[in-house]
């Protein structure tokens, strides 16, 4: 299951669509991994929904003149509190959580997932003073749906009782997630516990998520 909608394309003349998410790598000038994932988040719900456009990377730009301090070319990125912003400024009302490794934060991005709304995610690998300077690291991607969930994995969820009916937490089933991440082609899966596990490198691996 992931976030998908029908984006119009060209092809030698010939109008087409196609059923996806909107992905794009960073050129490391105008769009790093920030207003790469603010602008796939745009594409997707512009394409989506009529009350929603896709935006411009010079769009992003612009919003952000007001909250920039230093020049904004080439871009540095964006700080968590900064996306919010960009999102509030484009219709929507967005919310800043701090991840702290609990079950419940990752429930609450996979509920919003299963809703059908993408969440950008901020990973770091940077968790404590320990972790060296020269290898810390701060990355933003998307989290855009899971895999499909099997009946074994239904069954190894521990249920729970409420008026003599049993229930079992969808939450709490073991899954990969579906992220896209301009490091990578679109749709890379890992758990959100270890956000990171397909890279190489370890500095990478050890990211995990601080806000959503």
């Amino acid at each position: 299951m992931i976030c998908k909608t029908d984006i119009p394309a060209s092809v030698n003349g010939l109008k087409v669509a196609v059923e996806a998410f909107p992905a794009s790598s960073q050129d490391a000038e105008t769009m790093v991994c920030a207003e790469t994932a603010v602008w796939a988040t745009m594409e997707y719900f512009g394409n989506r929904y009529a009350e929603y456009s896709p935006v411009r990377p010079s769009h992003i730009i612009k919003l952000l003149k007001n909250q920039s301090f230093s020049r904004q070319l080439p871009s540095s990125g964006l700080t968590s509190e900064q996306i919010c912003y960009l999102f509030k400024n484009m219709n929507f009302q967005p919310i800043l959580r701090p991840v702290n490794g609990e079950e419940s934060d990752y429930s609450m991005i996979g509920s919003f997932v299963e809703s059908g709304i993408p969440v950008v995610l901020s990973i770091t690998n940077y968790v404590d003073e320990t972790y060296p300077v020269e290898d810390r690291l701060a990355h933003a991607i998307l989290c855009i749906g899971h895999e499909r969930v099997k009946e074994e994995d239904v069954n190894n969820v521990n249920s729970f009782d409420d008026n003599g009916l049993s229930f079992i937490d969808y939450d709490n089933i073991k899954k990969r997630f579906v992220f896209i991440d301009d490091n990578f082609p679109a749709y890379r899966m890992d758990y959100l516990e270890t956000p990171a596990d397909s890279y190489t490198i370890k500095k990478w691996k050890d990211c995990r998520i601080r806000f959503a």
